[in-house]
């Protein structure tokens, strides 16, 4: 029988409501692939009207990043995975990806997830399974401490964070010599998105996989000498 966790509003961060209710359920105690199969996707977005034409466009592009960063575990398993995510929707669409094409692999991913919201992190902590590294710290903190394990990246900014995200993954991935990432943020009040991603991101090639209504952007950075 699947648990499905329930949200009164649409919301992209989680609140203290999410803590409290995720708290007892245990989900933090089970192993990745027991939780891909007691979540119900549905509930981590928040459907109030199935049809509703954002949610279904903002699933099928998480669905298609996951995919991405899916592929790349399977072609490397044991590499760290260091993820940036609020409710867990990514994690759970990576994760019904592995579990689909490399089901044995599913269980011995290492997650790593930063975060520096103290609420998310709590709740990372008791809803996340036992596979996640949760940490409270910067994500180019933990890139820094993992980049000698090469690590695959996940980085995802809101509006707010967009421009010195971008900036700021651009300098880390170049002083930790990572070879390529997944960046996604929100393009609201970005200008000139393929020139800022271009600059901040030289000797890599940055190719736009994903985009929703121009408002969200998914680029693949890949070193061009990797």
């Amino acid at each position: 029988m699947k648990t499905t966790i329930k949200f009164d509003k649409p919301k992209f961060i989680p609140t203290i409501e999410d803590v409290n209710y995720v708290a007892d359920l245990g989900f933090n105690k089970k192993t990745s692939s027991e939780w891909v199969k007691s979540v119900n996707p549905n509930y981590l977005y928040e459907i109030i009207n199935p049809k509703d034409e954002c949610v279904y466009y903002l699933k099928r592009n998480h669905l298609k990043r996951a995919q991405i960063i899916g592929r790349a575990i399977c072609n490397n398993p044991y590499k760290p995975v260091i993820l940036l995510d609020g409710h867990g929707r990514i994690l759970y669409w990576i994760l019904r990806y592995v579990n689909q094409y490399r089901p044995r692999i599913i269980n011995k991913i290492r997650f790593f997830i930063p975060e520096i919201d103290i609420v998310a992190h709590e709740y990372h902590k008791l809803f996340f399974p036992s596979s996640c590294v949760c940490r409270f710290m910067d994500i180019k903190d933990m890139i820094e401490m993992l980049a000698s394990q090469k690590p695959i990246i996940y980085a995802n900014f809101c509006s707010i964070g967009g421009k010195e995200g971008i900036r700021e993954m651009g300098k880390v991935i170049k002083e930790c010599n990572i070879k390529n990432l997944l960046l996604s943020f929100s393009t609201r009040n970005i200008k000139n998105i393929g020139q800022m991603v271009s600059q901040n991101f030289r000797n890599y090639r940055c190719n736009k996989v994903l985009n929703i209504n121009e408002k969200f952007c998914t680029y693949e950075i890949i070193n061009k000498i990797s």
